[in-house]
């Protein structure tokens, strides 16, 4: 319905332009040459936009002060015959690539295209290029990844890892994350897989009476996930375990003490 409309509208103002671009524009006064040098005919602009004239009326000042505000950059002509001033990377192509519903009504045509753009396309969303959607998309990546939390950011990271070397993600464990909250704690009194009472991690996934054929432990201090995924990742001996195959859960838990954040992470092959 909103392309419906906002198309009917520009269809109408398209309409009246090519009217009055015709014969009858004989009858409208020569144009004008403005202070600013520019060619301007108050006349055909009041006749090709009915909608300015209906808020503002046709004085010749009014004309020429929508046109220089506002109607230049919505692509309005200044007189009759004057080509519309080419939109800095407007992609004549990729538009009509990326919008066949436009297409569809308006056609191919390069610099209606681009009037649609200008009129309506731009506060609809609608991209003026590859690069201009490509770089709306990083944005849109960026913001989604800085609500994300750091535990979950940090397995995005060892994932982004898994994937690049040809393994299957992990899962969030939703049962590991009590698991992880104890071992990272404990990491503060006894930075080692082992716990303070000499067993080994593992005995805190016995103990919530988790089912696993094989589980591995990373475990670091660093200031922000991107850093803890960085000692791993550059210790070929732990960047094989984080990488394995097998593993199909984890979970990510931090701890701030001191001036010192620990990180702690569980993978497991679950049964």
């Amino acid at each position: 319905m909103r392309l419906k409309n906002t198309v009917s509208r520009f269809l109408g103002g398209l309409a009246t332009a090519l009217i009055v671009s015709s014969s009858s524009l004989t009858a409208l006064a020569a144009p004008q040459q403005m202070p600013d040098g520019s060619t301007f005919d108050p006349e055909y602009y009041a006749a090709t936009n009915p909608d300015v004239v209906a808020v503002l009326g046709n004085s010749a000042q009014m004309m020429w002060a929508h046109y220089t505000a506002c109607g230049k950059a919505e692509g309005r002509l200044p007189y009759a015959g004057a080509a519309i001033a080419a939109v800095p990377g407007f992609d004549a192509a990729y538009y009509a690539t990326k919008y066949p519903d436009v297409v569809a009504v308006l056609g191919k045509d390069p610099a209606i295209l681009q009037r649609h753009y200008l009129a309506c396309g731009k506060a609809e969303g609608r991209f003026a290029n590859a690069a201009e959607e490509q770089a709306a998309a990083a944005a849109a990546a960026q913001a989604a990844q800085s609500s994300v939390s750091p535990a979950y950011s940090l397995l995005l990271m060892i994932n982004g890892e898994r994937t690049g070397q040809g393994v299957k993600p992990v899962e969030w464990g939703y049962d590991l994350e009590y698991p992880t909250s104890i071992r990272v704690r404990e990491l503060t009194e006894h930075f080692d897989t082992y716990r303070l009472d000499g067993t080994s991690f593992r005995t805190v996934l016995d103990k919530e009476d988790i089912r696993y054929v094989e589980s591995y432990e990373l475990i670091t201090r660093a200031d922000t996930a991107a850093e803890a995924f960085a000692h791993w990742n550059d210790d070929s001996f732990t960047h094989s375990f984080m990488i394995k195959g097998c593993y199909t859960k984890a979970a990510v838990s931090s701890y701030q003490c001191g001036s010192y954040t620990y990180w702690d992470v569980i993978l497991i092959e679950a049964k």
